[in-house]
Formats: structure tokens, sequence, C-alpha cells
């Protein structure tokens, strides 16, 4: 499976790499308590002030489609940048990419912020190459792969829905470390102040 075929895929998948189970609250089935919050919810599951995963998505959609050039290249920098330097490839397994791959991924990271599309594509092309994982590749890695192939297609072709998964990825980079809750997606503080960091940028 190349990047681009990787990055189509990751788009598909619901924000949370772990599950957003709740518990009913003893005294009925009028509130609930969502693991790790403590917070009262409606029977449906959400809270009065809450934003759920698919409201951020479509806030984030809106932010993309209103924001200027200037500001979608200079989200796109700053969140490749970031994504780029979460130390998330640390845990991947040798069994993910080969020694060209690994070599090719860590050009990539180093001059991601001055390579133009063409050497990006190429070195993602070799990574491609040097792919071993078939479908279980670690997440991290995953996260700056996919990542990696949308700001090099939006260096190619400009399209502004690479950024919008662009910056789903940097929620998911988030998600993977604070497990957010999908009727409550910006409840942890970390997952709010990465939300903020967007709609800042896209609207500075």
């Amino acid at each position: 499976m190349t990047t681009r075929e990787r990055a189509t895929r990751v788009s598909g998948w619901p924000v949370s790499w772990a599950d957003a189970g709740a518990r009913q609250e003893p005294g009925g089935p009028a509130a609930v308590v969502t693991a790790g919050t403590g917070r009262r919810a409606s029977a449906a599951g959400h809270y009065p002030d809450a934003m759920r995963y698919q409201e951020v998505e479509k806030a984030v959609q809106q932010l993309i489609d209103a924001a200027g050039e200037d500001e979608l290249h200079a989200f796109g920098l700053a969140t490749i940048t970031r994504l780029t330097t979460a130390d998330l490839v640390d845990e991947a397994d040798e069994e993910d990419l080969d020694e060209d791959a690994r070599a090719a991924l860590a050009t990539a990271l180093e001059t991601v912020t001055t390579a133009g599309a063409a050497e990006l594509r190429a070195l993602l092309d070799r990574i491609d190459e040097g792919t071993l994982a078939d479908g279980d590749m670690d997440p991290g890695l995953l996260i700056v792969l996919t990542a990696l192939e949308h700001w090099t297609t939006f260096l190619e072709e400009h399209r502004r829905g690479e950024l919008y998964e662009l910056a789903i990825r940097s929620l998911e980079e988030v998600d993977y470390r604070v497990s957010a809750e999908l009727d409550d997606f910006l409840a942890d503080p970390e997952m709010a102040a990465e939300y903020a960091r967007i709609r800042q940028s896209l609207t500075a």
C-alpha cells in the first residue's frame, strides 16, 4: 500500500485510537458518566456545551474553506512541522520499514519545511518501496506518513482538502495520546489547545 493509498484510507477513519466507552451512572438511564471525565451527559451521551467529533470535523472544514491562501500555507507548514517533530516514529518497529525507507523518512523529517514537492515525492516513493508492514503499521508512523503525503500533495496540487486532512491528522496525533471522547471531543485540555491552534492559524 502506498502512502497515497494509506492517506486515502486513513481519511475515512473516525478519530479515536481508544474506545470512548461510557458506563451507566447509578440512578438510571437519564444520565451517564463518560469514562475518565466525571462529567454528566444526557442519555444520548452528549453534553450541553460539548462538541462531538463530527462537529469538530465540520468546523475545521469551514475554517479551511474560509481561509486565505497565506493563512492556508502558514497553517500547513506549522502543522506538518508539529507532526514531524512529535517523536511519533520513535516506537515504530524495525519491521515497518527497510533500511533505505528509514533513511528516506529521516531525510523527509529533516527537510520537510524546506523541500519542494518533487523532492518530498521522491522520498515518499522510496518509503513506499521499502514499506514492510502489511496493514499493521505502527499508529504513530502511520500518522507521520499520511501527514507527509497530504502536505506533499498540497504542494503539488494546491488542494484545500489536503490541508483539511492534515488538520485531522493533527487532531488524531493528540487523540493517540489522550483518547478523546467522541461525544465531547474537546474536553481534554490538550485536544482543546490543538483545536484552538488550528482555529487561530486559519483565522489569523
